[in-house]
C-alpha cells in the first residue's frame, strides 16, 4: 500500500477532482459522540478538512438503599477538533489508497451534583495528533467509503476540584494503535 502513495500521478478512478468539498461521518460505530469531517481537495491528492468531535450527556442516579438514599446527577460535554489531511495515493480502479495526518485539541467538563447540591467539578484538556495508512473506495464519484488503521498518541490534563475543597491535577499521555470505524464521505461542487 505504501508503494501505491509513493507513485506519480494524480488519484485515479473515481476519486474527486481538485476543488471538490466534502462531509464525512463513521457509521456503525459505538461511540456516543459525533464525529463530523467537512473538507476540500486542495490539489489532485491532497483533501485538507476539519473533524469535530462532539458529546454530551446527563446521568441521573437514584440510590435505593434505606441507609444512604441520595440522588444525584452527573453532566458531561466534550468538544475536540483539529485539521485532518489526507495524501491520495495512486488508484487500484475504484479504491484509492491514502495517508492520514489528524492533530487533536480538546476540552471536557463533568459536575457531579447530590442531593441539588454541587460535588465534583472535573476539566480536562486534550492535545493529540494521528498518522493512518487507509482507503477509500469509491462505487460513485459523489461518495466514498473508508477506512483507516495507525498510530495516535494523546496528552490529557485533569483538574478535579471537589467541593469539600480539594484539588487533583493529573497529566497522562498515551501512544498506541487505533483502527477507524467504516466512514461515508459524500463529495460535492
Amino acid at each position: 500500500m505504501l508503494a501505491l502513495l509513493a507513485l506519480p500521478g494524480g488519484a485515479e478512478g473515481q476519486a474527486p477532482e481538485q476543488g471538490t468539498w466534502s462531509f464525512g461521518l463513521p457509521l456503525f460505530t459505538e461511540n456516543v459522540g459525533s464525529v463530523l469531517n467537512a473538507g476540500f481537495m486542495a490539489t489532485s491528492r491532497l483533501h485538507v478538512g476539519l473533524e469535530v468531535n462532539l458529546q454530551a450527556a446527563e446521568v441521573e442516579q437514584d440510590v435505593n438503599r434505606p441507609t444512604l438514599g441520595f440522588n444525584s446527577r452527573v453532566e458531561t460535554q466534550d468538544l475536540a477538533f483539529g485539521p485532518v489531511l489526507k495524501w491520495y495515493g495512486s488508484g487500484v480502479g475504484p479504491v484509492t489508497p491514502f495517508l492520514r495526518f489528524r492533530g487533536l485539541v480538546g476540552w471536557g467538563n463533568e459536575q457531579i451534583t447530590v442531593e441539588g447540591e454541587p460535588f465534583r467539578e472535573t476539566d480536562t484538556t486534550i492535545l493529540g495528533a494521528a498518522l493512518a495508512v487507509g482507503a477509500e473506495w469509491f462505487p460513485i464519484r459523489q461518495l466514498s467509503l473508508s477506512g483507516y488503521t495507525g498510530f495516535d498518541y494523546t496528552r490529557q490534563t485533569l483538574e478535579r476540584l471537589d467541593f469539600d475543597g480539594d484539588v487533583v491535577e493529573r497529566t497522562g499521555s498515551d501512544f498506541g494503535t487505533f483502527r477507524s470505524a467504516l466512514s461515508v464521505t459524500f463529495y460535492f461542487r
